[in-house]
């Protein structure tokens, strides 16, 4: 499955949305970006989760939810401070997710 190069084990659908991160080893990116937070949120709920560079393997679950989730992603490395990263043109900052299967 492509975007999965980061998880670690088993994907099993169901049970709510299901989040991981993948950090593209494109523009050496191991390089100019040393720290990074991944802030997954439900939009209009109270769940949120956050993936980091100190456990980049770590997958979020939710607890048989669904909806719109919003993602910001904030980064920082040895040419910059810590700042929130814009999504490129063709990124969408929400995700859709349904709790029996991914969208």
């Amino acid at each position: 499955m492509s975007g999965t190069a980061n998880v670690t084990g088993p994907l099993t659908l169901g049970n709510g949305a299901q989040f991981w991160a993948y950090v593209s080893p494109q523009n050496n990116t191991s390089k100019n970006v040393t720290s990074w937070s991944v802030t997954i949120q439900q939009q209009g709920g109270n769940w949120s989760g956050v993936i980091t560079s100190t456990n980049p393997h770590q997958q979020l679950q939710t607890p048989n939810l669904s909806g719109i989730f919003n993602v910001v992603v904030e980064a920082s490395g040895p040419k910059f401070k810590e700042k929130k990263l814009t999504p490129q043109a063709e990124a969408n900052p929400t995700w859709g997710a349904t709790a029996t299967a991914p969208q």
